[in-house]
C-alpha cells in the first residue's frame, strides 16, 4: 500500500525537455467572448472608472479585435454604455435583454421586440 499523501505535498516534478517559445501575440485574431464593461462590471458610475482608449488600446496591443460584453443592457443603460464607448464601437459586440419584470403585461410579446430591434439599430 502506497503512504497518503495530502494535496498541499503533492509537487510532481516534470521530466520533460522542450524549447522554449515565448509567444507575445496570437497566430490568429482574438475574441474575448466573455466581457463585462458597463454597470454590471463597474456599478453605476462606471463612466468615470475605466479610459476607453486605453482599455481598447491594451486589448488591441494584445491581440483581442473584438469583445462580448455581456452586460445585458437596454434602455438607458445601452445609451449610457454606447457614449462611453463612442469611436470604438467596432471593437465592442454588445448583449442586449430585456426587462423581464415585464413579462406579465398584455403587450409584453410586442414590448420585447420594440427592445431587441431597438438596441439592434443602436448596435
Amino acid at each position: 500500500m502506497m503512504p497518503r499523501i495530502y494535496l498541499d505535498e503533492f509537487a510532481p516534478r516534470s521530466n520533460l525537455v522542450v524549447e522554449e517559445h515565448i509567444v507575445t501575440k496570437p497566430r490568429f485574431e482574438v475574441i474575448d467572448a466573455h466581457t463585462h464593461c458597463g454597470e454590471l462590471f463597474a456599478g453605476p458610475n462606471f463612466e468615470e472608472l475605466f479610459d476607453t482608449e486605453e482599455f481598447v488600446g491594451r486589448y488591441r496591443a494584445m491581440g483581442v479585435s473584438h469583445v462580448v460584453n455581456l452586460d445585458a443592457m437596454y434602455g438607458a443603460h445601452i445609451d449610457r454604455f454606447l457614449k462611453k464607448v463612442a469611436g470604438f464601437e467596432d471593437f465592442f459586440i454588445n448583449f442586449g435583454t430585456v426587462e423581464v419584470s415585464r413579462l406579465d403585461e398584455p403587450d409584453f410579446e410586442h414590448y420585447v421586440y420594440r427592445t431587441l430591434r431597438e438596441i439592434a439599430e443602436k448596435g
